[in-house]
């Protein structure tokens, strides 16, 4: 079972006041649209967030796609006639991929938000309804589709949509993509457990686990590399890993018995969250080989207690959460984020 979220009301950007090595942290208020709670799930190289946001006090009946960008918390809207839709990825064109209802659909459609307009994806997918979870630089698209009464996985680059199928079993769903239009998430073995899965256009490569029945990929980096989160021997767990295209490697926890992984970046940050000794969900940053505790490198006092969830980094290791945004995690000296990457064969 995947980590719960509480929802966070308060919506903030943390903004480095040094460049050490386990540098601080202010919270700058992105701001709301009227409701109670804003949250951000994405995150590119400008620093614009994609999100969604309460537009009033109905909260999850009225829920918008949004994208801060210039100081500005702004509501991207819903397909015509729509009352939801969610912002889920942005690209560094500060397009944003996500799903809204719209007068007359049957579930959510996958849509861009961008421009001032919502694109509906459903037509070119050819399903009843869809979802997207991720957009790379050059407007590829990861998803999920309704094909046959199930779930699949679907990538859609270069106006051809593919079906990634499964592993076997009946469903499937990707939630993240590289510059390359690779794709990772998971998908059902016979046994309908879900196992992690890397595609690079051949198909389904089976990441397996760490002993446990399932495993999630959340995130893909430029070299094919994917993290998520894996059950252990006797399905305990979850906990973070790091595929690094021969072996899934536990990156532990902060001290508790859960973590998962969400993304990571050129640079080689791992960010996600875990639970501490006393049960607490934090987020954390992966990297030089050691889990970091945000909490511990953010200046007392800059934003309300309960913090740092769901934090993603983009390739200048700006990190985002529910809360808020995090900037500063530095990229390795003497290196830009993207200098020295290449992909590699399988």
């Amino acid at each position: 079972m995947a980590l719960a979220f509480r929802s966070l009301v308060l919506a903030s950007c943390l903004i480095p006041l040094t460049a050490s090595a386990a540098p601080a942290y202010v919270a700058v208020t992105l701001g709301s649209l009227g409701g109670a709670s804003v949250y951000g799930t994405g995150i590119n190289a400008s620093g614009q967030v994609a999100g969604w946001a309460d537009t009033d006090a109905t909260g999850a009946l009225h829920r918008h796609a949004t994208l801060y960008s210039g100081g500005v918390l702004m509501n991207l809207g819903t397909l015509a006639g729509g009352t939801q839709s969610f912002g889920q990825a942005i690209n560094d064109a500060g397009i944003v991929a996500g799903h809204s209802n719209g007068a007359g659909t049957a579930g959510f459609h996958a849509a861009l938000f961008g421009g001032g307009t919502v694109t509906d994806l459903n037509a070119i997918l050819g399903s009843p309804s869809s979802n997207a979870y991720a957009i790379n630089a050059s407007g590829d698209v990861a998803g999920a589709l309704n094909t046959a009464g199930t779930t699949h996985a679907f990538r859609y680059r270069g106006g051809v949509v593919t079906d990634l199928g499964t592993l076997g079993g009946t469903l499937s769903q990707a939630y993240g993509i590289n510059a390359f239009g690779d794709v990772t998430g998971y998908a059902h073995v016979p046994s309908q457990d879900g196992h992690a899965f890397r595609y690079d256009g051949a198909g389904l490569i089976d990441l397996g686990t760490l002993g446990g029945r399932t495993s999630i990929g959340h995130g893909i980096d430029s070299l094919g590399q994917v993290v998520g989160e894996t059950f252990l021997l006797g399905d305990a767990g979850p906990h973070a890993f790091l595929h690094d295209r021969t072996a899934m490697l536990d990156l532990g926890t902060l001290g508790g018995t859960a973590s998962r992984a969400l993304a990571v970046n050129a640079a080689d940050t791992i960010v996600g969250e875990s639970t501490d000794a006393q049960g607490t969900l934090r987020a954390f940053v992966f990297a030089g080989g050691a889990m970091i505790d945000l909490n511990a490198v953010e200046r007392r006092g800059a934003v309300d207690g309960e913090r740092h969830q769901r934090c993603r980094p983009d390739r200048r290791d700006e990190l985002h959460g529910a809360a808020h945004v995090l900037e500063g995690v530095p990229a390795r000296p003497g290196r830009s984020a993207e200098s020295g990457r290449r992909r590699v064969s399988p």
